[in-house]
């Protein structure tokens, strides 16, 4: 599991038999806004509230 922490606490889990953090954004696709927005996904964030993004291990 994938889990990613932003500043205000709030957190996004990503479950699945991801092998790293590298292979959740390869399979989800992203991108980077010039403003510093992640797009991962349908999911849009602003990266300067990512606090951490770890592979907690679990499956």
């Amino acid at each position: 599991m994938i889990k990613i922490v932003l500043k205000n606490s709030q957190q996004l889990l990503f479950d699945g038999p991801f092998s790293g953090v590298a292979e959740l954004f390869d399979d989800m696709g992203y991108s980077v806004s010039p403003d510093g927005w992640l797009k991962l996904g349908d999911y849009i964030l602003p990266a300067s509230e990512i606090r951490y993004i770890e592979d907690t291990g679990d499956e």
